[in-house]
């Protein structure tokens, strides 16, 4: 499941978050775990790793360095930058389209400010010194960009895998949706996409259709002239939504996104409205995740509109929408998807 074993030719990074590394260094933070030797080697013991890792499709995987330290922790994104800026001159001399996904360790958690950013932010915090930090790191990656003659053909795309993880606030983002990590509200899977491509993306433009993550792996292969070779033998989840992303009136090719946590179908947007059969309730402020259930409706489906309620407090449902019915049969087709082509088995027994 490692990057290099699915697809990817060459990987370059952590295989865990930031804190799944920290836990084992930062005794402020986990004393009873860092400070408790036979403890910390059940961790070790889980099979962790603590390294930062080159691994080659078909080649060697080796550990380039091991974070010992919170104060190496923090540099961790200097890191995979300056391979990044390494990377881009040796593709872009190739004479073939590349696909780079730069995934930074900031800002999830735990996050320790760099040296060279610690108190750069307003706030001073190690969270919002981490955003100036990627910040500035993609300015410079955009940059290599441009002196390796690739920048005027090379389509850049900034987002995020998830809204905030709140728990760990005020070490997290913030969201005026309700919701964060770890639910289907709009708080924990609107985030922002950000589309650069000079001299083929009019800057500026901002757009509220829908544009799903999947839909880069589409729109990846049909900007490198290779769509036909997107798989015709199983269900593609993605759209190509490249007319969107480049005409100056572009809109979204998308009609709906389908919304999941783990094996539960929990959630449909549909335009502006959003369908909820199941929905994460919190029972503690800030804790998201650590105290929240996963329940069923009830009698019908929770059905908002977005325009009118972007915090999704007050459903519309049967009072208000006739949509409400197509919806439902929408949400059961895209279910009857896995009759034909079944969730394949990746080893962790789901």
């Amino acid at each position: 499941m490692r990057p290099h074993e699915v697809g990817f030719d060459e990987f370059y990074g952590f295989y865990e978050a930031e804190k799944e590394i920290s836990q084992g260094v930062d005794k402020r933070r986990y004393p009873d775990l860092v400070l408790n030797p036979e403890r910390l080697e059940m961790l070790r013991r889980t099979g962790s790793s603590t390294a930062l890792v080159h691994g080659l499709k078909g080649g060697a995987t080796t550990e380039v360095e091991n974070i010992d330290s919170i104060e190496e922790m923090a540099e961790a994104d200097r890191m995979l930058k300056e391979f990044t800026l390494k990377k881009i001159p040796e593709l872009a001399t190739g004479g073939k389209p590349f696909f780079l996904e730069h995934a930074f360790m900031k800002v999830h958690a735990d996050n320790f400010a760099a040296k060279e950013f610690e108190g750069k932010s307003a706030s001073k915090y190690p969270y919002k010194d981490g955003l100036v930090e990627v910040d500035a790191y993609i300015g410079e990656i955009v940059s290599a960009l441009d002196k390796a003659g690739m920048l005027d053909n090379t389509f850049v795309f900034v987002t995020s895998d998830n809204g905030p993880q709140l728990d760990s606030w005020p070490d997290a983002g913030y969201t005026p949706f309700r919701g964060a990590k770890g639910s289907a509200w709009e708080g924990g899977v609107r985030v922002p996409g950000i589309a650069y491509w000079r001299g083929m993306i009019a800057p500026g433009r901002e757009s509220d259709d829908l544009f799903d993550l999947m839909d880069l792996f589409n729109t990846s292969l049909n900007l490198a002239g290779i769509k036909d070779r997107i798989p015709s033998d199983r269900y593609i989840d993605g759209i190509d939504p490249t007319s969107f992303l480049l005409a100056d009136d572009g809109r979204s090719n998308r009609e709906k996104v389908f919304i999941w946590n783990d094996q539960d179908l929990m959630a449909m947007r549909v335009f502006e409205y959003k369908m909820h059969v199941k929905v994460v309730q919190e029972h503690a402020q800030w804790l998201n995740i650590d105290m929240t259930t996963v329940s069923d409706v009830g009698l019908a489906p929770w059905l908002f509109n977005l325009y009118v309620d972007p915090k999704e407090e007050y459903p519309v449902g049967h009072r208000m929408n006739a949509f409400l019915a197509w919806m439902i049969a929408e949400m059961k087709g895209h279910a009857a998807t896995f009759k034909i082509s079944p969730p394949k088995d990746v080893g962790l027994g789901r």
